[in-house]
Parts: C-alpha cells; structure tokens; sequence
C-alpha cells in the first residue's frame, strides 16, 4: 500500500513486477479517504509502512501545516492502516507482519528536520507499543534495518556510499 499524492503512474508501475502485491493510492492524510480505499482490500498478510513526507524546516519557522501534514501521513495514518490490517488479521485468526519502515532520524538530530525526527521517533515507539499489543495475536510488528535509498546516497558528504560503504553487504535495498 502506498500513499501517494503525486506519481500515481510511478507508484503504480513498482507494484507490476511484484505477483501479489496490491497497490492502493490514497491520500494518508484524509482518514475517510483512507478508509474508503481500504475497505475494499484484502486478505492482507503482510503491510508495510512506507509512506512518508519530509517538510523540512528550521525549528523556529515550523507551520502548522507542517506539523499537521507531517503527523498524518508519517504517523496517525500508521495508526490507520495498521488497525485495520491488524483487526482484519485477527478476524481471519491469520499469522501477519507489520513492517514500520523509520529512519536513521529518529535517533540523530538533523539541522531543519525537527518535525520529521519527532515522526519518526514517535513511529519507532509505536512500533514496540504495536509489537508488545499484537505479539499474543501472533501479528508481528517490525522496525527495519537500514536501508539505502536514492535519497540517502544523494546526501552531501556520503559521496554516493551511505556509512562510508561499511554496511555495503548487508544493506536492503528498496527492490522488488
């Protein structure tokens, strides 16, 4: 499941190499809108929680609007989608996965990201929080290992080797 408001065509086209995977556009920000488009979807086995945006201010111009768009889509829409996964899981009586992808952000302070490092530090405890409330529902709820991204390597100062190239065997890479 994907969150997109933008590159609907791209978000569609990383789904088709994929047999099985069901890729739902929906603004994560709009709950009605969320959960009209998941209504229709199932079984789901497996959800991963991908989404995210980044509005990246100094701390002292942070908007509003920052602060609401980026708790929406970066962590009440996790809430969401998680519920009605889970519930749905637990309906089935079905073993299931839920994967929180985070960030490296939710542990380090990074100049302008305040509203971003406080979404993802909340997600990292939600994740523990879903673990310890679905684990007797034998539901899993995970938070990832690194993982290089375009957007990591195209960091200043990573010179296209996210950690210096340490972690370079061991690192997923967001493919199919």
């Amino acid at each position: 499941m994907t969150g997109c408001r933008h590159r609907l065509d791209e978000a569609l086209q990383r789904s088709k190499p994929c047999p099985g995977v069901e890729t739902v556009c929906v603004d994560l920000g709009d709950w009605e809108a969320t959960e009209r488009a998941l209504g229709s979807v199932g079984p789901v086995d497996l959800l991963v929680n991908n989404a995210a945006v980044a509005l990246l201010q100094p701390f002292l111009e942070v908007t509003k609007e920052a602060c609401d768009t980026s708790f929406d889509v970066n962590l009440r829409a996790v809430i969401q989608v998680s519920q009605i996964v889970a519930r749905g899981l637990i309906a089935r009586g079905a073993r299931g996965s839920i994967v929180n992808v985070s960030s490296q952000a939710s542990q380090r302070a990074l100049t302008n990201h305040s509203v971003y490092c406080a979404t993802k530090g909340a997600m990292d405890m939600l994740t523990k929080v879903m673990a310890l409330e679905l684990g007797p529902h034998k539901l899993d709820a995970l938070p990832p290992d690194f993982s290089e991204t375009q957007r990591l390597i195209r960091q200043p100062g990573r010179r296209g080797e996210p950690w210096g190239g340490a972690r370079r065997n061991r690192t997923p890479r967001p493919d199919c």
